[in-house]
Parts: C-alpha cells; sequence; structure tokens
C-alpha cells in the first residue's frame, strides 16, 4: 500500500492503490489517477473526468465509511482497448438503495432535501457523475463493507 502522501510514482507506472483516511488523500489519489491516464494516452478531458471520478469515489469512503483504500490499474480489453480501472473499497455501511443513490439530488435513502445540501457540501449528484463518466460501474457487498469497481476506457465507445 503506497501511503497518500508519497509523491508521484515515476513514468511508466501501471497501478497503485492509496489509503484513504484524509480529505488531502483524495487529491492525491485524483493527481495519481490522472497522471496514470495521461501516461497511457488518454485524452485531456478523459484525465479531468477520471479526476471526478477518483475525488468523488474516495471522498465518498473517506466521508461516509470513515476511510479505506482506492486502487487504480490500467487494464486492456480486446474490444475496447486500454482502460483505467478505478477500485473504491471501505468496511463502511451497506448502501441502502444504491439505485437511489445514483439519481442526482438524492442519496441512498431518496430526494434530499434543499435545506440538508449546505451541510453535506455538495448537490448529491457526485454517484451520478461517476456512473455517467465511466464505461462500467459494478457494486460489489463484501462481508465487511462494500467496494465499487469503475473503468474508463481510453475511448468512448
Amino acid at each position: 500500500m503506497i501511503p497518500a502522501r508519497q509523491a508521484d510514482l515515476a513514468p511508466g507506472f501501471e497501478a497503485s492503490t492509496v489509503t484513504l483516511q484524509h480529505r488531502t488523500d483524495a487529491y492525491f489519489a485524483s493527481r495519481l489517477a490522472r497522471n496514470l491516464a495521461a501516461s497511457a494516452g488518454f485524452d485531456r478531458t478523459a484525465e479531468g473526468e477520471i479526476g471526478i471520478v477518483v475525488m468523488e469515489l474516495a471522498s465518498n469512503v473517506i466521508e461516509h465509511a470513515g476511510g479505506g483504500e482506492l486502487r487504480v490499474r490500467l487494464v486492456e480489453d480486446a474490444g475496447r482497448g486500454v482502460g483505467l480501472e478505478i477500485i473504491a473499497a471501505d468496511e463502511g455501511p451497506p448502501f441502502r438503495d444504491l439505485s437511489l443513490a445514483l439519481r442526482d439530488g438524492h442519496d441512498d435513502r431518496g430526494p434530499i432535501a434543499p435545506e440538508a445540501l449546505v451541510r453535506r457540501r455538495g448537490l448529491g449528484s457526485g454517484l451520478g457523475a461517476v456512473l455517467r463518466m465511466t464505461h462500467t460501474f459494478e457494486h460489489e457487498p463484501t462481508p465487511r463493507g462494500k467496494s465499487i469497481r469503475v473503468v474508463r476506457y481510453r475511448r468512448w465507445a
């Protein structure tokens, strides 16, 4: 496991794991994923979207589960080509209703009241953005928590 404060890895790295405990760890993970995407030939738009995806997943792990880890690695699919796999894992509570949490303006219990948005520091659209900016989205409950695995391929098709 790589400490979240370690400097960026050398060019040519293909995988990394970041421990998520503090808000700054989410920024580090996002930068690391963007750098890996750039090294694999993703365009600037994809790099930015990957940064958003990682920031959202990492922030959720920190804020809602108290910590966990995020893994990024390059993958290759015969039909889709090169992709960046992102797995966010935690030991926090399960989703009450993932389908609700994926809807903008909702959490896993239902619609978010407008007055609650200020306290939350967000619009409740993060997981929906993750879904929109990736090619695959998989959720897996684990004996001690949950994981979300997404893949963004270099070509959008």
